[in-house]
């Protein structure tokens, strides 16, 4: 490696954080460009921190009022008379995934035991030939190993749509258990929805001013990287 190519190394390392230890400050070291582009990235560095602490602060705040709406709706009178008829039919509905779920893994199984069996055998006798060293049956092996493959993807495949489909049937079922009994509990303290209101456009607003953040950051190192490259000695 050349002393110029070392040097240049050196000092790619160094760039950014302002870390040369030489006798001697290099160019960038007072180049008033260079001086200020750090100072403006250790700005937006800070403020995107800031920003994500004060982010942090106000979601976490959002949360507990919503814990504490939750909370005291299940003191509303009646509430557990009102909110059973939901809750019902949701512990009624995962049961009846569970049962749906089960049945569809009972058929999968039942659809890829013939194909299961006889991989297990040819996977056996691949064993002895490889053993044997006997590289014409091996090779025939692994071919009639690669059909039972492609077969029991096929001989299982009705049943692994059905698990699929019932997967997703059942799980927008439950999604809408819960909304419901979401919107029965808004209806019984509506200052839940008011605060379930303001997390959502908290953190909509958090997601806009960290991702602006961040791109000031990126626009403030590729502006540093372009000016120290300019520096640099043309050979």
């Amino acid at each position: 490696m050349s002393r110029s190519s070392f040097i240049e190394q050196l000092e790619s390392r160094q760039l950014l954080s302002g870390a040369a230890t030489l006798t001697t400050p290099p160019p960038f070291a007072t180049n008033p460009t260079i001086i200020a582009d750090r100072k403006q990235l250790q700005a937006d560095e800070k403020t995107l921190m800031t920003d994500q602490m004060a982010g942090v602060k106000t979601i976490g705040a959002d949360e507990k009022a919503i814990w504490t709406d939750l909370q005291n709706v299940m003191k509303v009178a009646n509430y557990a008379t009102d909110i059973k008829p939901f809750t019902d039919k949701l512990t009624a509905d995962e049961k009846s995934k569970q049962t749906a779920i089960a049945a569809d893994l009972k058929a999968l199984v039942a659809a890829g035991k013939a194909d299961e069996a006889a991989l297990a055998a040819d996977y056996k006798q691949l064993g002895v030939d490889l053993k044997a060293k006997n590289k014409t049956a091996v090779t025939a092996d692994q071919a009639k190993i690669k059909s039972e493959l492609a077969k029991l993807k096929i001989d299982t495949t009705p049943a692994r749509n059905t698990l699929t489909a019932d997967e997703k049937k059942w799980d927008a079922t439950l999604a809408s258990d819960r909304t419901a009994i979401l919107t029965e509990q808004e209806k019984l303290d509506p200052t839940l929805k008011t605060d379930e209101t303001k997390l959502s456009t908290d953190e909509a607003a958090l997601k806009t001013k960290l991702a602006a953040d961040q791109a000031k950051v990126k626009a403030d190192e590729a502006k540093l990287q372009k000016d120290l490259a300019a520096l640099k000695p043309t050979v």
